[in-house]
């Protein structure tokens, strides 16, 4: 190039220079003049690039040091209110599953303890009926309290998947069931607050007759909104009966200061049987005190075979209080039924029911 070119290349090459010198010296005079003990690094940035307190190195394209508070974000205010309306609801949930002795939380609880429950229930029509059953069970040591023991002669337990709450109950004391006993071994392979997986394995004697048996139960839950969702899945086979599955929806919300709204869609299928079986349940849970409870329930039990159809629709309020012994539990549960065996009349009756507890405990933090 000829003079004229030189010149103008000139310009340019000073003002490069310059801005380089520029650049060096502001990265200088922000990262270079660091205080003790407050630098941070990162992988990729250089020894020398120390940052001083309230910023953080980055490793992008140009090495820089960056306010703290972006490098990290924190947890905003919707955040933190999320997280504290979950938390809420879950141990709600928890405390009224634990105190009403629910499935939901005795599945997963692996505690050594027994429990004796004697009940008595009358309805319209029938005479009076008596029932006693026992559970048992035993941690077993040096398994990490995953392995239990578990033996059973409380058919509430050990069949409530067969039918309706209110078909158990009919054949508890019409002595249906009253042979029923579970000898079995219970491992839970995960325990996390929001999902479990627990197998069993064991024999179940009805009326003498022997049935090996073999289940699974997994259990997830999630927060949306104010909203928490419970999804569970059981599967057991029996050597005698085939296989049978249980599937259940909860929603749960809190209302007011403590109280528990639910909402559950079960549904069970049967090898042995026809049909699917399903029922959608509504509950109100009130903790009146630490020791005193009660639920109101809307309860309607459907089948597919031999015709999709409503089978029977309970209203039933659930009254429970814990003495002063805290191991002494009395429940009281009227209830107005409309069966289709009986053309969906009105029909009355009332559950008396009286629990002793040995080891364990019911959830005291709501």
């Amino acid at each position: 190039m000829g003079v004229k070119g030189e010149r103008m290349r000139r310009p340019v090459v000073v003002l490069a220079a310059a801005a380089f010198l520029w650049t060096g010296q502001n990265v200088r005079t922000r990262c270079a003049r660091a205080e003790p003990g407050a630098s941070s690094s990162v992988a990729g940035t250089p020894a020398e690039l120390r940052c001083p307190a309230g910023s953080t190195a980055t490793a992008d394209v140009v090495n820089s040091c960056v306010p703290a508070a972006t490098a990290t974000q924190t947890p905003g205010r919707l955040d933190t209110f999320h997280s504290a309306v979950t938390d809420r609801l879950r141990r709600t949930a928890n405390w009224a599953d634990s105190f009403f002795a629910d499935e939901r939380h005795e599945a997963e609880r692996n505690q050594s303890r027994m429990r004796l429950r004697f009940d008595s229930f009358i309805e319209e029509g029938d005479s009076l009926g008596f029932n006693l059953g026992v559970n048992l069970r035993l941690r077993l040591p040096g398994t990490s309290k995953r392995l239990a023991l578990v033996i059973s002669g409380d058919s509430d337990n050990t069949d409530s998947i067969q039918d309706t709450r209110e078909d158990n109950i009919r054949q508890q004391f019409a002595g249906t069931d009253a042979a029923n006993v579970l000898l079995g071994l219970k491992y839970l392979l995960l325990t996390k607050p929001h999902r479990s997986l627990i197998s069993r394995g064991g024999v179940r004697f009805r009326s003498g007759s022997p049935a090996g048996l073999l289940s699974a139960r997994y259990r997830e839950l999630h927060g949306f909104g104010a909203w928490g969702r419970r999804f569970t899945q059981r599967v057991r086979w029996y050597t005698d009966n085939g296989f049978e599955t249980l599937s259940r929806l909860d929603f749960d919300r809190t209302l007011g200061e403590d109280m528990l709204f639910r909402i559950t869609g079960q549904g069970s299928w049967f090898e042995d049987r026809d049909g699917f079986f399903y029922d959608t349940n509504f509950s109100l849970i009130d903790p009146l005190s630490a020791d005193r409870a009660v639920e109101y329930q809307v309860d309607n039990a459907f089948q597919t075979s031999p015709t999709h159809r409503l089978e029977e629709t309970i209203v039933r309020l659930r009254f429970r209080m814990r003495t002063r012994r805290q191991w002494l539990v009395f429940e009281i549960s009227p209830q107005i039924s409309l069966p289709r065996d009986r053309d969906f009349e009105f029909t009355p009756g009332i559950l008396l029911r009286t629990e002793v507890d040995f080891g364990g405990g019911v959830e005291l933090v709501r």
